[in-house]
């Protein structure tokens, strides 16, 4: 059985031989210092490989906007400036003695 990996940070690094995309499992806030050395895992794909890759990943994403809308990129400004002035409330957790 192959392994799945979810992840939201990829290096990528080319030379005239292979690109090689790294990455790290699971939820990773951005790391400048992703590199082959802290990567959990790394793919190896000839330049051909590559592009036919980069291919199919924009029909992808040309299909996903066409049934779902634009994809944002950036945060949207208005939000945030509304979730500053009025942050959401604490949460209060509830334990056996609060209840």
């Amino acid at each position: 059985m192959s392994e799945n990996y979810y992840a939201n940070q990829l290096g990528v690094r080319i030379s005239p031989h292979d690109v090689a995309i790294a990455g790290r499992h699971g939820w990773v806030v951005s790391d400048p210092n992703l590199t082959e050395d802290t990567a959990d895992f790394i793919i190896y794909l000839s330049p051909v490989a590559a592009k036919q890759l980069s291919g199919a990943l924009n029909q992808s994403i040309i299909t996903y906007e066409k049934l779902h809308g634009v994809i944002q990129t950036e945060p949207n400004q208005e939000h945030l400036k509304e979730l500053a002035e009025h942050p959401a409330p604490r949460m209060k957790i509830l334990t056996s003695e609060t209840e």
